[in-house]
């Protein structure tokens, strides 16, 4: 009797041990492609709160609606000239204007002005555009006036930066579940031939 009784409780204990094995096994297949962030706490369960009651929206329509592309624009603006201060006042000698202005008489009146161009109220003179020297044989042609100039407008672009994928190490090895049912079946065949 006694060793019926040593047999039955190897039995069990083997079956037991088998059925943990076998359990754990399972869960560490299941659990093979859950991320592993041992650094980052879980978040805690979430408290359950009333849901405000929602109304049904109309369903959208069956066209996809497209992304908005990141586009970074900006206008380079170019530089005006600021007006050079006490320009265009009166004067009566060279001594009364700033800089390198002068006194000139312009419309019967003396005034501070810009030698270069006196008729400029600010004393800013204009730049002048050039003109296209023409090559070869000149035909009777109009001249072209040269209409306002513009300038291109850059764009950046914003270029998205590579993320890095890091590869998480593989959770669980099937040695120590294969060396426990191993173990087991070693148990029982144990107990059958005592």
């Amino acid at each position: 009797m006694r060793k019926n009784g040593l047999t039955i409780l190897i039995f069990v204990a083997t079956l037991i041990l088998g059925a943990i094995a076998v359990i754990t096994a399972i869960r560490l297949y299941q659990l093979r492609k859950v991320p592993v962030a041992p650094t980052v706490p879980r978040p805690a369960p979430a408290v359950a709160t009333p849901s405000p009651i929602v109304e049904p929206t109309p369903e959208p329509s069956p066209e996809p609606t497209p992304v908005p592309e990141c586009i970074l624009a900006f206008a380079i603006a170019s530089p005006t000239p600021t007006p050079v201060p006490e320009c265009w006042n009166t004067c009566t000698t060279n001594e009364d204007c700033p800089q390198d202005l002068e006194c000139q008489t312009v419309d019967q009146v003396d005034r501070c002005v810009n030698p270069d161009c006196p008729e400029e109220v600010d004393c800013v003179c204009p730049t002048p555009t050039p003109t296209p020297t023409p090559t070869g044989t000149p035909s009777p042609t109009a001249t072209p006036t040269p209409g306002p100039t513009t300038t291109p407008t850059p764009v950046a672009e914003a270029t998205p930066t590579p993320v890095a994928v890091v590869e998480l190490p593989k959770a669980g090895i099937l040695s120590p579940t294969f060396f426990t049912i191993l173990g087991g079946v070693v148990l029982v065949l144990l107990g059958l031939f005592l």
